[in-house]
């Protein structure tokens, strides 16, 4: 999967998409050095977090774009996807929703596992940054309860 070196020369985005319902999945960045960018806290492209959202989608459709300038701190960061809605008909999986992740240019789709059934949170995958700001994508593409990115809207 893919791999970037150099904090501060890598341009990663990450694309939610999905279709007409449910009305609003989320987008959630949650890693190391209490970063937490979702709809709550866009973050920021200048300053820290040095990642940002662009805009949290509730009608359909999305996008919702993550860009990453860097990774400020070595540790691990996990991208999840989260049915605000909690419409389970068609849900995050029937929707379709896909995740486009692109690390300076090389681009990797992610689809939802099934196994969805009554969970709100399809974890999809984690960085995982060294202390020289080198990463690498670890895929997780599992299913989870809301709770395990929840501490986000603390």
């Amino acid at each position: 999967f893919p791999v970037g070196s150099g904090v501060g020369d890598t341009a990663v985005s990450i694309k939610l998409s999905w279709g007409e319902s449910p009305l609003d999945i989320d987008a959630y960045l949650v890693g190391s050095g209490d970063i937490r960018i979702y709809f709550g806290d866009k973050g920021s492209l200048v300053a820290f977090p040095f990642s940002q959202l662009d805009v949290d989608d509730m009608t359909s459709f999305g996008p919702e774009i993550i860009t990453i300038f860097n990774f400020p701190v070595a540790g691990t960061y996990r991208y999840s996807a989260h049915n605000f809605s909690r419409t389970f008909t068609p849900g995050i999986t029937g929707s379709p929703a896909r995740v486009e992740l692109n690390v300076n240019g090389n681009i990797t789709l992610f689809t939802p596992p099934p196994g969805e059934n009554d969970n709100t949170t399809w974890d999809v995958f984690e960085f995982v940054v060294a202390d020289d700001g080198n990463f690498s994508v670890s895929p997780i593409n599992t299913w989870s309860a809301f709770s395990q990115i929840g501490r986000a809207h603390v």
